[in-house]
């Protein structure tokens, strides 16, 4: 992954006010990120960006910022034709976090319907409190974690930190104080159970944190009506899953951001119908 400018969100303030607390929030991120602190401030600032209001807790902003920046400057997850969901209909975020990618392509195509599915319940609250206070309409919030069985099971959080929860914390992440990592129970469903009676999917995005393949292995049948997916993948093991198992179901991956990173954004097309 390229280093982030921050710094570009600035250009992007729709008014003083936001620029000032962006100059604050800013100098937060590079805090934690030089001392690995942790901040405590709560304190909730406006921000007015791409054309959007979105209001960020101070202590949760150093990742929110990153996560603005990745959707609506590095277009993560949009990177490949056809993947910015301008001539799509219907689209599926599997792994929705505070809605940043839904509401970037809401913003791209107004017209859209989106099927939101996030388990995090302080995210789905961010959310859904960014879809209202935008007037955001044709998005369908489900509060569950998306895998191959309808059960309740062990999620892992951190507080401030809503962009890394999973039912495992993937990854070796030396700055991460394995003592924020709190435990909650969660329910989970399987595509198909829960977009049963949707017709065709014209884009799907998954960000999971690990658990990729549960997904897809949920999925069968949604699988089979879906036209492009993009899959937000951890790890080689996992690419190797998920590319196998989505090339046999007639898709053709068609872009790998992964380099050599771990992780990376595979983009698939189906090729048969």
């Amino acid at each position: 992954m390229k280093p982030r400018d921050l710094t570009a969100l600035v250009r992007h303030a729709e008014d003083e006010q936001t620029a000032r607390h962006l100059e604050t929030l800013l100098q937060d991120s590079a805090n934690v990120r030089v001392h690995g602190s942790v901040l405590k401030e709560k304190t909730v600032m406006e921000l007015h960006l791409f054309g959007y209001r979105f209001r960020l807790q101070r202590n949760c902003a150093p990742a929110a910022l990153d996560t603005l920046y990745d959707i609506f400057i590095g277009r993560e997850h949009q990177l490949a034709p056809g993947f910015d969901g301008v001539e799509a209909r219907t689209v599926v975020d599997v792994g929705a976090n505070e809605g940043y990618y839904v509401l970037q392509l809401k913003r791209l195509n107004p017209a859209l319907t989106i099927f939101a599915f996030e388990p995090n319940p302080r995210a789905a609250d961010r959310l859904e409190q960014a879809v209202a206070d935008n007037g955001v309409t044709g998005i369908h919030l489900v509060r569950s974690a998306v895998s191959d069985v309808s059960a309740d099971e062990p999620f892992e959080l951190v507080d401030e930190i809503s962009s890394i929860g999973g039912f495992r914390i993937w990854g070796y992440r030396p700055w991460l104080d394995t003592a924020r990592i709190e435990e909650i129970l969660v329910p989970t469903v399987t595509l198909d159970e829960a977009l049963e009676g949707v017709g065709d999917i014209d884009l799907m995005k998954i960000d999971v944190e690990g658990a990729e393949y549960r997904v897809l292995k949920g999925a069968q049948l949604t699988l089979s009506r879906t036209r492009r997916i993009v899959v937000e993948c951890h790890g080689a093991e996992m690419r190797e899953l998920v590319e196998r198992y989505l090339t046999e179901r007639g898709f053709e991956r068609i872009m790998d951001t992964c380099g050599d990173d771990e992780c990376g954004d595979l983009y698939f097309v189906r090729t048969e119908t």
